[in-house]
């Protein structure tokens, strides 16, 4: 059975990718892998650097990006935005330009603290894109973590709707990981969260809980691994990164 990674991280994820997009493709093409995806945070400045690896090793190159998603419609700047992580994937051109627009418009419109996607912002530019729930720091995923069963089955209805039909995934990773929330300032991914909880609950007990939710709202789920480096070995390349 084949697999592609549709949640990557490369050098353009400032201080948090430690993976350089020529070695990305060139890995791809050694694993015999027919794709490849590009979501790097918030910004798609790494697309035209990996368009052109991935073409040249004969690899399929799946432009993405991993959105800041904020519930805060009215754009507040008087506190610290709440922001979840939302992965989109380009499924075709208008897709592309659709992402563009996105990830423009929350830079230059939107940027507090990082660049916002609102829920409004996704209506008008989701046409030809590919969503999933996105790793521990997804809205879907936070809900889940905070109890809050009812939030995560009305976010994952509302994300979905905006999309054409099968086209949002429910995100489901396994690192082995246990989220606990006094560790939570020791994650990258956590800190872009607000809501606290005093739960502690491992990563496959919330995959169980979110597997259950994708089949109780008839959603498909879709399994990544958040890659933010090429090889083991290079594992410690990035916690110096996030020092």
């Amino acid at each position: 059975m084949g697999f592609v990674h549709l949640h990557n991280h490369t050098e353009y994820s400032l201080l948090d990718g430690a993976t350089k997009v020529a070695d990305m493709a060139a890995q791809a093409k050694e694993f015999g892998m027919p794709a490849i995806a590009i979501t790097d945070h918030g910004y798609m400045y790494g697309v035209p650097s990996f368009v052109s690896a991935c073409r040249e090793k004969g690899v399929k190159p799946i432009i993405g990006c991993e959105v800041y998603f904020t519930p805060d419609r009215e754009l507040r700047r008087d506190k610290k935005p709440e922001l979840y992580h939302l992965v989109l994937l380009a499924k075709d051109l208008a897709g592309y330009h659709n992402l563009i627009k996105l990830c423009s418009k929350s830079a230059t419109d939107a940027f507090y603290y990082k660049p916002r996607v609102t829920i409004d912002l996704l209506a008008q530019y989701s046409k030809g894109l590919v969503a999933s729930s996105a790793c521990l720091a997804g809205i879907v995923a936070q809900s889940v973590i905070n109890e809050d069963l009812q939030a995560a089955r009305t976010w994952a209805r509302e994300l979905s709707a905006l999309f054409a039909p099968g086209d949002f995934y429910i995100e489901l990773q396994d690192q082995g990981l246990v989220i606990d929330p006094r560790e939570r300032k020791k994650s990258v991914d956590l800190q872009d969260t607000n809501v606290l909880t005093g739960r502690v609950i491992s990563q496959r007990e919330l995959n169980k809980q979110l597997s259950a939710l994708a089949k109780e709202l008839g959603l498909k789920t879709v399994a990544t691994n958040d890659m933010h480096y090429l090889r083991r070995e290079d594992a410690s390349i990035q916690d110096v990164m996030l020092c």
